[in-house]
């Protein structure tokens, strides 16, 4: 099989496997969340009303993580590194929202809060692509001949 059709079969069975898993690894990501804002935010119950607020914004991760599974020749040390950096910048990222109070109420109140909160947006979809291409950008060159 040639490396991009097995590469892209490869990300193709990840995301396929992870997005089954979807609820059980937010929910994880959510712990996480909670542990983070009841630590460094102290009105961190009054904000958060939505319990579904870290489990939506856990998907992000599922390209990532498939992203770096199926790319081939990396360490699984390397990997793990990988999937860490990026949880830690969605983390840093979520937490930088709420810390702000960047709601959908803010984006209907004015324009600062809508373009606020539509960085975020894109940041979230893009994330996962950066990161990827960053750290593995030495085991893509077999795939951009």
């Amino acid at each position: 099989m040639k490396p991009r059709l097995l590469f892209l079969s490869k990300l193709f069975g990840y995301s396929l496997g992870l997005f089954v898993l979807w609820r059980p690894l937010s929910k994880v990501y959510g712990f996480l969340l909670d542990r983070l804002l009841r630590n460094f935010y102290p009105l961190y119950d009054a904000l958060l009303k939505n319990d579904e607020f870290p489990y939506l914004t856990s998907l992000g991760l599922i390209p990532l993580i498939a992203l770096v599974l199926a790319t081939p020749r990396i360490k699984v040390i390397r990997k793990a590194g990988i999937v860490a950096i990026g949880l830690a910048v969605f983390l840093l990222l979520d937490f930088s929202v709420i810390q702000f109070d960047i709601t959908e109420e803010l984006v209907a109140a004015g324009a600062i809060g809508s373009l606020s909160y539509e960085v975020y947006r894109l940041l979230k979809w893009l994330l996962p692509f950066l990161l990827w291409i960053v750290f593995s950008h030495r085991y893509l060159s077999e795939y951009f001949k």
